[in-house]
């Protein structure tokens, strides 16, 4: 009876304790394919990508500015590295936690991005810069080039 309750005590401490990084791998967010947008874009094949800006500008000669942030992930391969945590978790009673779950919360969530597209009159792409959130590095950036005015 007293090995009964030993080990309910001991899968209990490990149903309980273990789980987060696990939870987080297989919930990770999926790349974001930023790249395959180009100028010409409609806006609203914009926002099927990436989803809700935060911010709308108007800006003048009815053309408009969305700002969007969002996290980076990485492809569905990735999720497979549940298993090594599994595989802690099971073999250190929870214990791995500590080192797995901020492993997987703050360096292999994904990279937070921030995009600002700009729109024409027609509400097609004319520029799209994508950057890090962090550090500002420019990750993707094109402009449709402006007509010069030629003097007579």
């Amino acid at each position: 009876m007293k090995k009964i309750i030993k080990n309910m005590a001991l899968l209990t401490t490990i149903l309980t304790t273990t789980g987060c990084s696990i939870y987080s791998a297989i919930n990770a967010p999926e790349p974001v394919n930023y790249k395959e947008l180009y100028l010409g874009e409609s806006r609203i094949n914009v926002l099927s990508m990436l989803g809700q800006p935060i911010i709308i500008s108007q800006n003048k000669n009815n053309s408009t500015s969305d700002y969007f942030e969002f996290i980076d992930g990485y492809d569905n391969l990735y999720k497979f590295r549940a298993l090594p945590y599994l595989a802690g978790d099971v073999f250190t009673c929870g214990l791995a936690e500590i080192v797995f779950f901020p492993l997987e919360k703050f360096k292999l969530e994904g990279s937070r991005n921030i995009a600002v597209v700009n729109y024409d009159a027609d509400s097609k792409v004319n520029e799209i810069n994508v950057t890090r959130k962090n550090n500002g590095e420019v990750l993707y950036s094109i402009k449709a080039m402006q007509p010069t005015q030629i003097k007579p």
